[in-house]
Order: C-alpha cells, then sequence, then structure tokens
C-alpha cells in the first residue's frame, strides 16, 4: 500500500541535511513502491535521522543499568546523558504519521535503550507506577502519609534509568487525571535525558483546550476534557470575569479544579469578589465534588460538597 504524507508538521529543533541510513530506507520503500516519494515527508525523514544519528553515538554512556547502579546509584545513567531533543510529529488522520515514526524507531539499534508506546499505555502505566510508589511511602497514626510526597518525579527517574528514547502513537489527553501530570512528568523526563518522538493528530497548542462563546465572547480554557476542567486560580478570579462567564463554564463542565487559591487579602478585593461569585455559581449549578488546592508553602485539598 502505497502512502503519501502531504500536510504533515513537525515540531523540531533544527536540523542538517545529511545522507544517512534512515533516509535510505525511506528511498529504497520508494523505489520498491511501497511508497510515495514526498519532498516534505523526505524532509522529516532527516530530521528523524539526526535524531537517531545523536542517539547512536552517544560516547562512553551505558544504556543498560546493572544490578549495582539500579540499586545504589540508579540515576547515574541519565545524569550522564546529553539533552537530545526529539520530536513531535501532528496531521491528519491516516497521513503517515505512525509510518514514518515506526520507520525512524526500527532504525534505532538495540544499542540504544528504547521503547514504544501507544500514549494510553503509557499513560496506564505511569498511573500503576505512581499507585505502587504511593503505597511504599510511610504512613502516619491517622493513617495517611507521614508527609507530602510528589511521586511524578521518582516515577520519571525510574523510568529514565532504564529508557534512552521513549516513541509515542496517538498522544493526546482525554483523561483530567492524565493532562495535570503531563507536564512534571515530561520535565522529568527530559531533565532525565530521556528523547520523546511521538505522533499526534492535534497540533500541541491545542491539544487539552476548549473554546467556550458566549455573549460574543470567546473564553479559551486551556485545560479541560470531556465534562473535566483545570484552572489556575489567576484565570478565573484575575481577569475581569463575570458572573455571566462562571454560569457557561458550569454549563460546560460538571467538575472544576482550580490550583493555587491565595489567602485574599485588602489588596485583592475584586479577585475575592470574584471568587466569591464563583463559589456561589458552583454551588447554585451544584458541579459536583469540585476540588480546590490552595498554596499555603505547600499544597492541601479542600473539598467543595
Amino acid at each position: 500500500m502505497a502512502f503519501s504524507w502531504r500536510r504533515v508538521q513537525v515540531l523540531f529543533n533544527g536540523v542538517v541535511r545529511y545522507s544517512s541510513s534512515l533516509s535510505a530506507e525511506y528511498q529504497r520503500l520508494v523505489g520498491t513502491g511501497k511508497l510515495n516519494y514526498d519532498e516534505e515527508q523526505f524532509t522529516i525523514v532527516e530530521k528523524l535521522e539526526q535524531i537517531r544519528h545523536q542517539l547512536m553515538n552517544e560516547p562512553n554512556v551505558s544504556t543498560s543499568p546493572n544490578l549495582f547502579n539500579k540499586f545504589f546509584n540508579r540515576s547515574k545513567t541519565s545524569q550522564n546523558r546529553r539533552i537530545i531533543k526529539g520530536a513531535y510529529m501532528h496531521g491528519s488522520v491516516g497521513s503517515g504519521k505512525t509510518m514514518l515514526m515506526d520507520l525512524f524507531f526500527n532504525s534505532v539499534t538495540s544499542s540504544v535503550a528504547k521503547q514504544r508506546y501507544h500514549f494510553n499505555e503509557f499513560m496506564l502505566s505511569v498511573h500503576s507506577r505512581i499507585h505502587s510508589f504511593k503505597q511504599l511511602l510511610p504512613k502516619s497514626s491517622s493513617g495517611g502519609s507521614g508527609r507530602l510526597y510528589d511521586p511524578i518525579g521518582h516515577v520519571a527517574s525510574d523510568i529514565a534509568t532504564n529508557v534512552r528514547l521513549l516513541c509515542f502513537d496517538e498522544f493526546q489527553v482525554t483523561d483530567i487525571t492524565d493532562a495535570m501530570i503531563l507536564k512534571s512528568l515530561f520535565t522529568s523526563l527530559f531533565n532525565n535525558g530521556v528523547t520523546v518522538v511521538a505522533t499526534s493528530n492535534r497540533h500541541p497548542e491545542v491539544i487539552s483546550r476548549t473554546k467556550l462563546k458566549f455573549l460574543g465572547r470567546e473564553l479559551l480554557i486551556d485545560q479541560s476534557c470531556a465534562d473535566l476542567a483545570y484552572f489556575h486560580f489567576d484565570e478565573l478570579c484575575n481577569r475581569p470575569l463575570s458572573a455571566a462567564d462562571y454560569i457557561e463554564i458550569c454549563k460546560a463542565f460538571n467538575t472544576i479544579f482550580i490550583q493555587d487559591i491565595p489567602c485574599i487579602t485588602n489588596q485583592m478585593r475584586t479577585q475575592g469578589r470574584r471568587f466569591i461569585t464563583l463559589i456561589d455559581t458552583l454551588y447554585d449549578h451544584k458541579t459536583g465534588n469540585a476540588p480546590f488546592l490552595e498554596k499555603t508553602g505547600s499544597y492541601n485539598l479542600t473539598m467543595l460538597a
């Protein structure tokens, strides 16, 4: 079957063109009639080849941690890595993104620790790791954890210990829990020297964004999925929003998360009035189980019934 990959875009940190085995494999597939040659597609092949070249020519870095450094110095491997930026390929369904990513993944030899996932499968694994880590935390006498821990950094470090290259097919955000941890997770992965190559049907700037239209205006919601939305306090109360805006939000979402709610001072009377209006609107519309994260040095969770 022949593929054509027009109108596919890629985000990448600049490259230099040169002939390569990946490019040669692409040209071989074109020569056998399995692919239709496309100049834009071939340009992206060359970009992926530079990532491959950097990964396969890292000096003096072991990508397979032994038993000793796993137990006594688990982060040494990732700390010794150079930061090699990956690629995010986005385009319409059937445009050939997965085919090209698989071509790249298979061309990277086994000397590089690599894994390929469907993105949903990967996130299930991440949630499982987070749960397992929380089970290991010491418990206080009251039954909860003795102190607050952020397991995401630990999980990212654990992944990086065993993986140099991660390839994701169908990167998407359909779960609010995923949206809340992705930034921290991928920042930690990148800082630990993990290179990511991903495909998606959506541009990264709109992957978890919702747009509400009312009263001749538009309200852009950056983090949402289905009937759940995630906000920073400033997004809701430090902008000129009114009860009408909050009502439309309540109509669109059943559950709302709000992060970094400050202690309201006399200097924040306007924000305080908006916050009171927001809370009243949430209650009036029975927006259920809206958790609020209050920033008081550390994060505390308060449930509003």
